[in-house]
């Protein structure tokens, strides 16, 4: 997901996790400087190493605290232009386009350590010109991005000496039944590395660039819906407003109680909201139809390739339908009170129209519900990505305190009106076009689809 934010975003990007209490230092998480195009001043991101979740961001690198590089570490830098056996001595280069400028016209492959992680796990390639030097990027404990000569094996590896003439040798004596299947996965190592969806394609080849995989992700995100949800002092559903790029759905609901003498209530509430979700679910059709249209070009190259079960093509192909099929639609909630609101109703439309025994939930290591989903939907709390202890953090500037809304009155035309002399419904509606949009736009800016 460090990739997609990346490529989403103007500045290079780096993130850190956070030390346990009552420690002063930090891991590198991902480091974007010397992957992303741009040369400004990277954002800094320092996330929970327990949760997860974005404690602050920082506009400096040398506010981020101390790196840990742990006590079996050891990067012994030297300065690139000796490396490079440079006449002119200069600083380290600490973006991609210094390192580029610096290395023009020079055969030199460098390669990110252990310390630099430019790219998601196991691919650390930065950047490669040739074989005349071959060097490593690290960062030190103040996250400086520094160089050495990459250690050589004993055994030259086949990439460095290539003896076409052998390999022809060897090829014709294997004969055709013994060639490898360029599809088949690569199972040499202990190690596996997960990719999926557009990154999968993205390593496969399939993607041409970091600009085509960024506008994809664009695209996609484009596709995401949300809601905004106000309860009332009972924490039942009252209000609900639906937003996508091309259409808004609201709608107004009954209150109940689980041991009221009027079933009527109970009945014009889950009539109301299963009129919204259907509502939804046209929509969904609609978007999943759009995202089909995205990505359509990478179906087709997939479909030139062998259509084996166990390929990384296969799992592709298998990501990016997925992709295709499921819709996003997000939510802020400070805490998990709208998630439990929405529950009853959104379980009930799986069971009357998707004729699924009910919905299934996902929650936080605290118990707190983040996620309602069904196998082609998901209804999200982003809150989980950020741990916000306030609604207000999340919305500023244009947070505005919800109005209160009573329990015992059965619908919103009867509430009484606010301070400021207008109406509950007028409020809610107001507050779920901003509050919806607030979500569309964070999720369509970092999230995944």
């Amino acid at each position: 997901m460090a990739l997609e934010w990346q490529a989403a975003m103007t500045k290079p990007l780096v993130i850190v996790a956070s030390a346990p209490p009552h420690k002063n230092n930090a891991k590198l998480i991902f480091d974007g400087r010397l992957w992303h195009q741009g040369s400004e001043d990277p954002v800094c991101w320092i996330i929970s190493s327990v949760t997860g979740k974005l404690v602050s961001e920082k506009d400096n690198i040398s506010q981020l605290p101390a790196q840990n590089l742990g006590r079996k570490f050891y990067f012994s830098p030297t300065p690139l232009w000796q490396l490079l056996n440079l006449d002119t001595p200069f600083p380290d280069p600490q973006t991609r386009q210094e390192l580029k400028a610096r290395t023009e016209g020079i055969a030199a492959s460098i390669f990110g350590g252990k310390s630099l992680k430019c790219l998601e796990e196991g691919t650390d390639f930065i950047l490669e010109a040739g074989t005349d030097f071959i060097l490593e990027a690290g960062t030190n404990h103040r996250y400086k991005i520094v160089y050495r000569d990459l250690p050589r094996p004993k055994v030259v590896p086949a990439w460095l000496g290539w003896n076409e003439e052998e390999d022809d040798d060897e090829e014709k004596e294997k004969g055709e039944k013994e060639k490898e299947d360029p599809c088949q996965t690569n199972r040499s190592t202990s190690v596996s590395i997960h990719q999926s969806s557009l990154n999968l394609a993205y390593s496969l080849g399939l993607i041409g660039s970091s600009e085509e995989h960024a506008n994809l992700s664009h695209q996609l995100g484009a596709t995401v819906a949300s809601l905004a949800v106000h309860a009332d002092e009972e924490n039942h559903l009252r209000h609900i407003f639906y937003r996508d790029a091309d259409s808004t759905i609201e709608q107004e609901v009954t209150c109940f109680d689980d041991n009221s003498r009027d079933p009527d209530y109970r009945r014009k509430a889950g009539e109301s909201m299963l009129t919204f979700w259907r509502q939804v679910w046209a929509c969904k059709v609609h978007l999943t139809a759009q995202r089909r249209a995205i990505l359509q070009p990478l179906l087709a190259k997939l479909d030139s390739h062998p259509a084996a079960q166990r390929t990384l093509y296969a799992k592709c192909l298998k990501d990016l339908t997925k992709c295709i099929e499921h819709q996003w639609i997000v939510l802020f909630s400070a805490t998990d009170n709208q998630m439990h609101s929405l529950k009853f109703y959104f379980a009930h439309f799986v069971c009357v129209d998707l004729k699924k025994r009910g919905a299934y939930m996902r929650t936080t290591s605290d118990n707190n519900i983040n996620a309602l989903c069904t196998p082609n939907l998901t209804l999200f709390n982003i809150q989980a990505y950020l741990g916000l202890r306030d609604a207000s953090q999340f919305y500023a500037p244009h947070w505005t305190l919800p109005p209160v809304i009573l329990h015992h009155q059965r619908d919103l035309n009867h509430q009484p009106k606010t301070p400021e002399g207008k109406t509950v419904k007028s409020v809610c509606r107001e507050r779920a076009q901003w509050m919806s949009q607030a979500a569309l736009n964070f999720w369509q800016t970092y999230g995944v689809v």
